[in-house]
């Protein structure tokens, strides 16, 4: 009798663990076909404002032979150097397919499936943890769905859509790894797998951090996470830990030193000298973009998505009156969390989750204000906690299933439109153009897409409204120039060549392709000797540029020609 329940009880067990992979996998293949499918329209889509600096026109991920030492030049001499682990990646779609888009672009809809896919899995054991706490149902659907409406969320398009944000989602990624081996590793019984799933944890920590830098928050979350829910907020474990939380603290700083060097400081202000705005300003602005990004995460209408966005500078808490609002709100949020960190220790998990992983971007640093993919990592538990208090208003079932199905379809199909927009460059940039008409460098992109498409009037156009909000725009002078040239009008591209270099000074990116322009405008016009010296001085300052030496070396043997036919009797 003992043994037959014995064997009931295994069998049960047993069976529990086989359902539960076999759930676990339909669910990794259902976000597999969900991820293509969404994503499919952008897999064509072409390299774009920083895809051409990181990979494009970046030679140390131009890996030609896999080997150790292409692997050190792609992860050191990438274009940002602090990113050796996304760097090494854009060498490997490199050497697979040098610049077939396709590649890359499914390189990066797979980074969002295995994120999307752990992602459930840490709701579902953090649900299992805190069940008995707080009654939250630690079912399948409740990480699933959580976990699913993240996956398909439109706001989550730039992150995967974008070529060179695999960066972005590679630090989430290898960020959530790490968090979850460690909490697996607290929860082995076994000394061996707890040591190997810590130290595994740790390394995925450092893969992270060298996907991107943000991902220097893991150290403070991993504290945060075993303090909330394994240690049940216990202030005699915080106590005892005290010095665990300095050297948390100490780390987060010697990450952040590392990244901004010695003086710290003195870097963060100078990179002020190339903004149109103050790091007063910027503090107070981000005040409101926060609130803006979770508006977003709520209602995430085609409309409100775009690559880039006008955003009204904050000059006081006052001035608008919606930032001292947004202030009054996040600081609501922060004295929700700690009042409510013992009864509902999920939502105050949550809200200090998406604060503090939105810190390092939306504080001091001198970065562009608005961007959609930083929502990446924060928008994680932020989905949750919705899904969490939806479940426990809402008691009916089916109602329950009706809702988070309608949600998820709604949201593929809104992040299958943005995936249609990125996946055409006209389509993107003129949609860009459009929700954010003070950027210049919109206008300018969408009017060099014009400009090779012969669409020279409209050309013209996209580059004046880019000098009208930026008027020492470098970029659109020149391509004022080279579609001046293309036209023939060599006068008009003189002049337009000649203003981008007055704006350009040494930047490569325009003073080269400028001082190569007006080479081959003085050629066409028959001044041989002016257009020598342009193609001499372009190719002192890239001697290796193959281009510029083949037209330099046409234009002298043309010369040559010349002369010698002038001494035929």
């Amino acid at each position: 009798m003992c043994e037959e329940r014995i064997k009931n009880i295994l069998i049960h067990r047993v069976g529990r663990i086989v359902s539960s992979r076999v759930r676990d996998s339909l669910l990794l293949v259902f976000m597999a076909f969900l991820g293509i499918a969404i994503y499919s329209p952008s897999i064509h889509g072409p390299f774009i404002f920083d895809d051409l600096d990181n990979i494009v026109q970046s030679p140390a991920v131009q890996m030609t032979e896999l080997s150790w030492a292409s692997i050190k030049t792609a992860a050191v001499d990438g274009f940002l150097k602090d990113r050796p682990v996304a760097n090494v990646s854009f060498a490997l779609n490199y050497l697979a397919g040098q610049y077939q888009v396709t590649g890359y672009h499914l390189v990066n809809i797979i980074l969002h499936v295995v994120t999307g896919f752990l992602l459930y899995l840490f709701f579902k054991v953090t649900l299992q943890i805190i069940n008995k706490d707080n009654g939250v149902s630690t079912t399948f659907a409740i990480p699933a769905i959580a976990a699913l409406i993240w996956f398909v969320h439109p706001l989550q398009s730039q992150s995967v859509a974008y070529v060179v944000q695999r960066m972005n989602s590679m630090a989430a990624m290898f960020y959530l790894l790490a968090m979850l081996l460690y909490v697996y590793g607290r929860l082995a019984e076994r000394k061996g797998n707890k040591a190997l799933l810590l130290i595994a944890s740790g390394l995925s920590g450092l893969l992270a951090l060298g996907s991107k830098e943000n991902a220097a928050t893991l150290p403070v979350f991993v504290f945060l996470y075993e303090w909330y829910f394994l240690q049940d907020l216990s202030r005699d474990w915080l106590k005892k830990r005290s010095k665990y939380l300095v050297a948390v603290v100490v780390s987060f700083l010697t990450l952040g030193l590392y990244f901004l060097g010695s003086n710290a400081v003195g870097r963060i202000m100078a990179g002020y000298r190339f903004r149109d705005f103050t790091m007063f300003q910027r503090l107070l602005t981000e005040l409101r973009v926060i609130i803006f990004y979770m508006s977003q995460l709520l209602l995430p209408l085609p409309s409100r998505l775009s690559v880039e966005h006008d955003v009204p500078l904050s000059y006081s808490l006052i001035t608008p009156i919606n930032t001292m609002l947004s202030a009054f709100f996040i600081i609501l949020l922060i004295v929700l969390a700690i009042k409510s960190a013992r009864r509902e220790r999920l939502l105050s998990f949550s809200i200090l989750w998406y604060l503090g992983n939105l810190l390092i971007e939306s504080s001091v640093i001198p970065l562009e204000l608005v961007f959609e993919h930083r929502n990446y990592l924060p928008s994680m538990f932020f989905v949750l906690i919705l899904v969490c208090l939806i479940d426990r208003v809402i008691r009916s079932s089916r109602f329950k299933i009706i809702i988070a199905g309608l949600v998820i379809v709604l949201f593929s199909m809104g992040t299958y439109q943005r995936s249609t927009v990125w996946g055409d460059e006209e389509t993107f940039l003129r949609d860009s153009a459009e929700k954010a008409p003070g950027s210049s460098r919109v206008h300018t992109a969408l009017g060099n897409t014009l400009s090779k498409k012969g669409e020279y009037a409209e050309a013209i156009m996209a580059y004046r409204q880019s000098l009208s909000v930026d008027p020492a725009d470098d970029a659109a002078y020149l391509g004022l120039g080279n579609t001046a040239f293309l036209q023939g009008r060599y006068e008009q591209a003189i002049f337009n060549y000649r203003k981008a270099l007055s704006f350009a000074s040494i930047d490569p990116e325009v003073f080269l392709p400028s001082m190569h322009g007006l080479g081959l405008v003085f050629e066409e016009m028959g001044q041989w000797q002016e257009a020598l010296s342009y193609f001499e001085m372009a190719l002192r300052f890239r001697p290796d540029d193959r281009e510029i030496q083949t037209d330099l070396a046409k234009l002298r043997y043309k010369i040559r020609r010349k002369e010698f036919n002038k001494n035929l009797p």
